[in-house]
């Protein structure tokens, strides 16, 4: 099966975000996250809070993303 990645950066950020929250779905979302510059950026920050809140409810995905800065 391969993956389509949707249009927009802003989508992919929302399907991430409605997906099961891993280690790689979060690291793709700092990458989306990353480019201040990008016409979307403000869209995707408005969910910054929604990530975090689902990494919190995962304590080993927590520690995780934060020994490796993702937090």
């Amino acid at each position: 099966m391969t993956l389509v990645r949707p249009a927009s950066k802003y989508q992919e950020a929302r399907q991430l975000l409605n997906e099961p929250m891993n280690i790689g779905s979060l690291r793709r979302y700092r990458e989306l996250a990353a480019d201040r510059q990008h016409p979307e950026a403000a869209a995707i920050a408005s969910l910054n809070q929604a990530f975090r809140d689902s990494v919190s409810g995962d304590e080993e995905l927590f520690f995780m993303a934060l020994e490796q800065g993702l937090l």
